[in-house]
């Protein structure tokens, strides 16, 4: 059976309003999107102003393993936050705080190298 586009829940009329409420599914479907990209972009932005992150958000983030991460804080020397004690001694203990993760992403960033001809 062939998916029909799902109408918007619009109160009246047939020009959409900012009132207008829509599910991700509708919205992803409207703007021709995959449903999970638009849960990725939602996720993003709601943690876009954290005040810390894990080394696995680090990870997904910069799209990298987590041994990777350490790699990267460790080079640059910068201080975390271990959340870690004697009865809490889980893996992902560590909170990097916003302010050094836009450091290093600033630190890093180059120009990508001219083509070879």
């Amino acid at each position: 059976m062939a998916r029909s586009k799902p109408e918007p829940n619009k109160t009246s009329g047939t020009s959409p309003s900012a009132s207008d409420v829509y599910s991700v599914m509708e919205f992803a479907d409207l703007l021709g999107f995959p449903v999970t990209a638009v849960l990725k972009i939602i996720e993003r932005k709601k943690n876009k102003n954290r005040d810390f992150y894990t080394i696995s958000e680090l990870a997904e983030r910069w799209g990298c393993s987590r041994a990777k991460v350490y790699a990267v804080l460790r080079e640059a020397e910068y201080k975390a936050l271990n959340l870690a004690g004697e009865e809490n001694k889980h893996r992902d203990a560590w909170r990097v705080p916003r302010a050094t993760v836009e450091r290093i992403e600033q630190a890093r960033m180059q120009r990508l190298p001219e083509a070879a001809a």
